[in-house]
C-alpha cells in the first residue's frame, strides 16, 4: 500500500518507519523535504520524502501527523495538488 504522511516530526517518522518495516511504500510530506534525507536513507526502498502536496497525491491513504499549530497550513499545501480530486464524491 502507498501511504502519504503529512508531517515530518517524530510522530510522522515513527509511523513511517513502522509502515516501511511492513513493506508499505511511504512518502512523508514536509515544508522542507531535504530534512528527511537521513530518514529516507534508513528506510530503504520503501521510504521517500516530498512536499505535503506530493505526499497527499502519493498516498492511497494519507495520515495527518502535524503539530496542531501547523495542521491548517499542511492541509492547505496538500490540497493545492490532486488530493481533493482523488476523494471527491462528485
Amino acid at each position: 500500500m502507498r501511504v502519504g504522511i503529512l508531517g515530518s516530526g517524530a510522530v510522522g517518522q515513527a509511523l513511517g518507519t513502522g509502515l516501511t518495516t511492513l513493506s508499505h511504500d511511504v512518502k512523508i510530506g514536509s515544508r522542507e523535504p531535504s530534512k528527511l534525507d537521513e530518514w529516507v536513507a534508513q528506510g530503504g526502498q520503501h521510504a521517500s520524502a516530498g512536499t505535503f502536496e506530493q505526499a497527499a497525491a502519493f498516498g492511497e491513504i494519507v495520515a495527518l501527523a502535524t503539530l496542531w499549530a501547523g495542521t491548517q497550513q499542511a492541509l492547505e499545501l496538500a490540497a493545492s495538488g490532486t488530493w481533493p480530486a482523488k476523494w471527491s464524491s462528485t
